[in-house]
């Protein structure tokens, strides 16, 4: 088989789909089969306007897709082939949804409201009425649509972009490195995030419980990684107080990843939305205690209580609750983290690379 995957985010080391379809294309090649990975550099040298990129890189992706008739594959991420179209037998086509671009604009738009704001007009107009069009004729389009989680899924066949027999879950596995024994300390002191510095992934709500939680207790660290903003402008959104208090590490390559997983006594993941939350099942796998809202792996993975401890969205005293009871209490952590490591085994055995490489092969030949 030969396939593509287009992706509408930039080629970075840093990226969790990149990671992703990295891994897919070397299990594809193990198995005799070639994956491409296309990104918005490869089809247009100068970089795209991000306010014209869904209606820009479809245009480029629909005049690469029409002269690579040696495909038997492409998957489009997202909007990527929305203006691409079905391009008719023997040639199949996947949407893959990395987070739903629906949920996401409406988790923002809240997100917006409570902290007083509006969006503008003009990404209202896009990603609130013009994405939606663009992504059910995407769907329609396509022999497979897959997406990350049960409410992506009801949501994409409750509101019509595609029909249920032809929507399907897929999950990110873990890296094997990051399964190893992890010291539970008597008292917790260093809390650790692994998240963009974006209002979605909660951020004002991560400042407001680390801001409580550390002037309750001034041996209180916290450390933040892969932020990709960099660390004064991240610490300057803390007050001063507690601002030295906070570590930044914008950018980290996987062992750096570990060593700071190693360091940590529990991971917080307040995120208002998430597809999967790649970073929620690193650290399970490191067997990290876990604090996070009801989003991404949480939504139909994680049994509150046993594999992590689960709080509404966008409510920092909720993060504080459920946190500052684990800082004294060393077999409560040590028991979350284990079960947490023990369910991220178990999605490490199913194998969610190896169950999207069987899927597209199911499809190339007939079968899905």
């Amino acid at each position: 088989m030969r396939a593509a995957v287009v992706l509408h985010v930039p080629r970075s080391p840093y990226s969790s789909v990149v990671i992703g379809y990295e891994r897919l294309a070397r299990l594809m090649q193990a198995r005799g089969h070639s994956l491409e990975i296309v990104t918005p550099q490869d089809l247009q040298p100068r970089a795209l306007s991000a306010r014209l990129n869904p209606i820009v890189l479809p245009a480029l992706v629909r005049r690469w897709a029409r002269r690579r008739r040696d495909l038997d594959l492409i998957v489009f991420h997202s909007y990527a082939g929305w203006l691409t179209g079905r391009p008719g037998p023997p040639r199949r086509t996947v949407v893959a949804f990395h987070g739903f671009e629906p949920l996401f604009h409406e988790a923002l738009e809240a997100e917006t409201r409570r902290r007083g704001g509006r969006l503008s007009a003009r990404y209202a107009l896009m990603y609130g009425r013009l994405m939606p069009r663009m992504l059910r004729r995407a769907c329609r389009a396509a022999d497979l649509v897959l997406c990350l989680n049960d409410e992506e899924r009801a949501a994409i066949v409750e509101r019509g972009y595609a029909p249920a027999e032809k929507v399907r879950l897929f999950w990110n596995d873990a890296p094997e490195g990051f399964f190893e024994p992890h010291t539970y300390r008597a008292r917790a002191s260093v809390l650790a995030a692994v998240m963009q510095w974006l209002p979605t992934k909660g951020t004002a709500y991560l400042v407001e419980a680390f801001t409580t939680l550390a002037r309750a207790d001034r041996g209180l660290r916290l450390v933040l990684g892969g932020t990709l903003v960099d660390r004064d402008t991240v610490r300057a959104a803390f007050p001063e107080d507690v601002r030295d208090r906070v570590d930044v590490h914008a950018k980290f390559a996987e062992d750096e990843h570990l060593a700071l997983l190693r360091q940590a006594d529990m991971f917080v993941h307040p995120s208002v939305y998430d597809g999967f939350g790649r970073a929620v099942g690193e650290a399970m796998a490191a067997g990290l205690p876990v604090v996070t809202t009801r989003t991404g792996l949480a939504v139909d993975r994680l049994v509150p209580d046993r594999d992590a401890v689960i709080v509404p969205v966008a409510d920092a005293a909720a993060l504080v609750r459920a946190i500052a009871p684990l800082v004294d209490d060393a077999a409560r952590r040590a028991a979350l983290g284990r079960a947490a490591q023990a369910h991220a085994a178990r999605l490490r055995e199913a194998d969610g690379t190896a169950a999207r490489a069987d899927m597209l092969e199911a499809l190339v030949a007939g079968g899905a």
